[in-house]
């Protein structure tokens, strides 16, 4: 019995490998269309932030693959919280603390944005209390067995 329950384990695992990895690669074609579009739009505008842009497709897609691997375990919640966090992170480095300055042929554009960066912010402390409160039901059911 135990080794076939151990090839039924490793089955279902290996199932939820696949699953989380078709929805990444999904999600990463999704990112790269996007890049494609902005790059080809925009040009040398899009050029200065396209590391920015790389480090937020990444991150969001090892977030989201390892959220799909998390299913059914607290570390999901974790992730969540986690991945918040970042994006908080993020936002602020990347707007330079909302405070976007564009160079453009000898052109300087500053937009200032900071309640708009207020409202990221909160909303992604949002998602953390929320990804605590699920923790915190999750921990408190009873395995079913």
């Amino acid at each position: 019995m135990n080794e076939v329950e151990t090839k039924s384990n490793c089955r279902k695992f290996l199932v939820k490998i696949v699953k989380a990895a078709l929805v990444t690669a999904i999600y990463g074609v999704i990112w790269f269309l996007i890049w494609l579009l902005f790059s080809s739009f925009l040009g040398d505008l899009f050029l200065q932030f396209s590391t920015l842009y790389w480090i937020l497709a990444c991150a969001s897609l090892f977030f989201t693959f390892a959220i799909r691997i998390s299913e059914n375990t607290i570390y999901k919640y974790i992730l969540i919280i986690l991945r918040s966090f970042f994006l908080i992170v993020y936002i602020a480095y990347s707007t330079n603390f909302g405070v976007l300055t564009v160079n453009f042929e000898g052109f300087a554009f500053t937009v200032e944005f900071i309640p708009l960066l207020a409202i990221m912010v909160a909303i992604n402390l949002l998602s953390v209390a929320r990804g605590i409160i699920q923790a915190i039901e999750f921990s408190a059911q009873t395995p079913e067995e």
